[in-house]
This record gives C-alpha cells, structure tokens and sequence, in this order.
C-alpha cells in the first residue's frame, strides 16, 4: 500500500494536511530551494500539534551548507518526536568525503529519529551523485529510506529524468535492503497514477497538494483528492460498484 506524504511549511499547513487525511507530514520551506530548512522554532509547534500520532519528516538542507558547522541544523532536543530526518547531496559528487559527512549526519541524529537518503534524479543539475551510488553508500550507514526526487523544479518532473522499468528496479533492491521508497520530484496526478501500480512505500507532494505553485499555500480540496486517489488504488474493492462489501 502507498502512502501520501504531504510536505508543508508550518503549523497552519500541517493542521490542513491532518484534516485532509494525509498518512505523513514533512516540514520543508520550498522558497529555499527542494529541501529548504523551516526554523527550530516551526518543528517544534508542528511536532507537538501531531504529537506522535503520524509520522513526522523534517528536510534539513543540503548536505554541504552544513559541513563547516556540522551537518545537523537542530539539535537533538527540537527533533524529539520526529520521525525521519534528510539532507540533500547537491554539489557531492566531487566532494569524496560526502559519505563521512553523511555517516556524522545520519549518526548525529536523536534515538527514534531515522536518516533518508536524497538522490536528486536530476543528479546532473544538482552536481550530485547517481541514485545507484547514494543506495550504495547510505545503506550500510543506516539510512532508513530512499527518496527520489528533483533538485531543480524546472528541470521537469520524477519521470522527465528517469523510467518506470528503472523505477521498479530501485523498488526492487530497495526492498531487498529493507528500506523504504519515497517517490517525489513535482509529481502531478496523472504521474502519480503511473507511479502506484509499482507499489511504493510513500507518494512526496508539494506542489500537487497547493492552489498556486509549490511555493503557494496547500489546499484541503487538493490534498483530498490525493488520499482519495492513493485509497482508490490501495483498496479498489472498496469503490468498485459491483463489489459486495
């Protein structure tokens, strides 16, 4: 069964996407690029609004803007309650100490607060190393799940960069590892709907769960049509007029 993941930018977004029935919630600001970091201050409102009944995600960034800091953003004590943390790889595919910097990152992290490994399917744009070598690497590390997704958003969408065969491959050795697979990259309806018959773990939207663009603010209508989406093809019986149930 897919999942929908909505990302939002405060509180106010989040108690939209809880309402709509979203099965997880991501923090990011999209105005800072594909994962821009929202403030200590927003994880912690939103973390305490869902107070552990569904599965929080928080964006951190790119890996590299952290590595003369250290790679985590907030500390231990404001992502208490959050469920999975991510960095992006912009910029390390020529930076051979990315996986160190990565393993301080996914390390660094609080008890119940798990990495995911980003692999930017636009890896050329993004400078960033392919999604076989982000797998590779992240996996023995602990990352707990793959996402793929767009660095640029004007590059094109998950499948302008690559192919549902290639897709279904990834699946394929990502469940062998025991990891999840998030797919997103400014997915519409009409990919989403290529994208569910290869069963991944969660569905990543931003821009298709807003009334304007991935920087505009997100909409219950739009969000209800996602979950409406995502539960009709998880459980097609349920909506099928012949069915005795």
């Amino acid at each position: 069964m897919a999942r929908l993941l909505v990302s939002v930018r405060d509180a106010t977004e989040a108690a939209v996407a809880l309402a709509a029935g979203v099965d997880l919630l991501d923090l990011k600001e999209p105005r800072a690029g594909a994962l821009g970091a929202v403030s200590a201050d927003i994880v912690r409102e939103v973390a305490g609004l869902i107070d552990a009944r569904t599965p929080l995600s928080v964006a951190c960034g790119e890996l590299l803007d952290g590595a003369a800091n250290g790679p985590n953003l907030f500390s231990s004590e404001t992502l208490s309650g959050v469920s999975y943390a991510k960095v992006g790889l912009a910029g390390c595919a020529s930076r051979a100490d990315w996986p160190e910097l990565w393993r301080q990152f996914a390390s660094a992290l609080p008890h119940g607060t798990q990495p995911v490994a980003v692999a930017y399917v636009d890896a050329a744009h993004a400078a960033a190393p392919p999604i076989e070598s982000v797998l590779e690497i992240t996996a023995p590390l602990g990352a707990r799940a793959l996402l793929l997704d767009t660095w640029g958003k004007s590059h094109g969408g998950l499948l302008n960069h690559v192919t549902l065969p290639y897709l279904a491959e990834i699946l394929s050795t990502t469940k062998r590892r025991g990891m999840l697979t998030v797919l997103g990259g400014s997915l519409d309806l009409a990919t989403i709907e290529k994208l569910l018959p290869l069963v991944p773990d969660v569905i990543a939207v931003r821009g298709a769960a807003c009334a304007d663009r991935r920087e505009g603010n997100v909409d219950r209508v739009k969000i209800c049509g996602l979950v409406e989406l995502l539960r009709r093809h998880n459980s097609p019986e349920l909506h099928d007029p012949k069915s005795k149930f």
